[in-house]
């Protein structure tokens, strides 16, 4: 308190603007609010109240002497501080089209000083506003803090509730959290319902097809995915319509019927078109693509549908989607025989992923590009890149993504015969299974325990796993339940 009390008028107002601001101020941010950096904030660093960040060349106050000046703040002050604030992010004209966090922070930052001074509403839309590109570029944490922070200020106000509750859906759905993600989409849809918003109800019965369909339970998701189709029709909704029949197909691909999948795709992707919703058509080029060379071995037809989607994705500089589609290329072209080609799209992946920050997608492609090395028997390489995508979804908190690099991972020690490794990890991934009812991995991992079990020996522990995998395969409907029973045949009938 006392390194206080006597600074002049000019670093006294300093510190009080400071305080109200939770981001670093650079030296032209202080030109901007006419705070003079000489004359008011050096003296606030001779005394050890503010911090200069010379990466960057700003300056902010720690969070301790933060909280002590705003509780010294008399009402109206801190209002009026609050207020400035909004006028100095609302100057700084957000992207058209953000492609980064920086892009975003001014409108992130908007929202949260239009909260403090009681405007709920509109800090509701400006945060709702800049939530789709932050999830999708990995900032979970932050979105989930800011989204739960503005809930408390809008509980009367169903809409943006309901836009609210989706958001945290989202991200529980790509944090594999699947009980809670369900129960947030119906809360959500139930909002929607009371507004009469349709478009957002039938978006929500979509989300809520895709988490049962991550729950395994394929026939709920059908109806669901359905009952949005019926929605957009009666309601004139054209929205989600594209993507629940893409979502459909794939469903049926899951269980089987990648033929008539195939069917629905096509609709999907003609209903895409016609409503200029570009990103479910790269999404439909690419799904139908990987079915007909999973399906039928139809490398050039699949190749004609990636070339599509990049195209696209180029075209309108969507550059998440692009992202996308290098990623998968980087395991097909794996794939078919073309390891060169493959690092170079997960090397494209990875670089377009970084310049978004998008988290996510780059665990997914450093997970293929340790495919790549493994081709290439290059262990080292593999390992560091399976090292890599392991740390980015443990960080994001997305077990799905972690059980599935435990898996590449466990494959990998088999290959190397170190069998005690391999069991290890994939004990791993079953716990990680286990605790967050991933049903759609389940099989795969008991698959691959049973097949390391066998190579070390233990062939009736062995049997046991590769006949649950079959069972559950089975019971899931997955397209690998014929490749699982095959194969316990031939383990059945092999040598002791």
């Amino acid at each position: 308190a006392s390194s206080v009390e006597d600074l002049t008028r000019e670093s006294q107002e300093a510190l009080e603007r400071l305080a109200v601001f939770r981001r670093p101020l650079t030296k032209q941010d202080l030109d901007q609010l006419h705070v003079s950096f000489q004359k008011a904030v050096v003296p606030l660093l001779d005394r050890s109240l503010a911090t200069w960040y010379s990466q960057d060349n700003s300056v902010s106050l720690a969070e301790p002497v933060k909280a002590f000046v705003r509780a010294r703040l008399a009402p109206e002050r801190r209002r009026g501080l609050h207020l400035e604030a909004v006028g100095f992010y609302t100057a700084k004209k957000p992207a058209a089209q953000p492609s980064a966090f920086r892009d975003v922070l001014p409108v992130l930052e908007k929202a949260y000083h239009l909260a403090e001074i009681g405007q709920g509403q509109e800090s509701a839309d400006a945060l709702l506003g800049v939530c789709k590109p932050l999830t999708e570029w990995g900032y979970l944490d932050l979105v989930q803090a800011e989204v739960s922070r503005v809930l408390e200020t809008i509980k009367s106000d169903p809409l943006r509730r309901a836009c609210c509750l989706w958001t945290l859906a989202d991200i529980h759905d790509l944090r594999s959290q699947y009980p809670e993600a369900l129960n947030l989409f119906q809360e959500s849809m139930r909002e929607f319902e009371t507004v009469q918003n349709y478009e957002g109800v039938a978006r929500c019965r979509w989300r809520v097809g895709r988490v049962r369909n991550a729950l395994g339970d394929l026939s709920s998701a059908l109806e669901d995915f359905q009952a949005c189709i019926g929605i957009c029709d009666e309601r004139k909704v054209t929205g989600p319509k594209a993507a629940a029949l893409l979502d459909q197909g794939w469903t049926l691909a899951q269980q089987g019927g990648r033929d008539q999948a195939l069917v629905l795709m096509e609709r999907s992707l003609e209903l895409a078109a016609n409503s200029d919703d570009f990103e479910t058509q790269i999404s439909a080029n690419r799904q139908i693509g990987w079915i007909l060379w999973d399906y039928r071995r139809e490398s050039q037809n699949a190749r004609e549908c990636y070339r599509r989607s990049l195209e696209i994705a180029t075209r309108r500089g969507l550059l998440k989607e692009l992202g996308a589609v290098h990623g998968d290329l980087g395991y097909l072209l794996t794939q078919w025989g073309d390891t060169q080609a493959a690092e170079e799209s997960c090397r494209t992946a990875i670089k377009i992923r970084e310049a978004l920050g998008d988290q996510y997608g780059l665990a997914s492609a450093y997970l293929n590009l340790g495919l790549v090395f493994r081709t290439r028997k290059a262990p080292a390489e593999e390992n560091r890149c399976y090292e890599e995508s392991l740390a980015i979804y443990r960080r994001l908190k997305i077990p799905g993504g972690e059980a599935d690099v435990l898996l590449r991972q466990a494959i990998a020690w088999r290959e190397r015969a170190q069998f005690g490794e391999s069991e290890k990890t994939l004990e791993q991934a079953l716990g990680i299974i286990r605790n967050h009812d991933l049903k759609l991995t389940l099989a795969d991992v008991q698959h691959e325990l049973g097949r390391t079990l066998l190579l070390a020996g233990r062939n009736e522990e062995a049997r046991t796993w590769l006949a649950r995998a079959v069972e559950e395969a089975d019971r899931i409907k997955s397209p690998r339940a014929a490749e699982y029973a095959q194969f316990l045949r031939t383990a059945s009938i092999s040598p002791g």
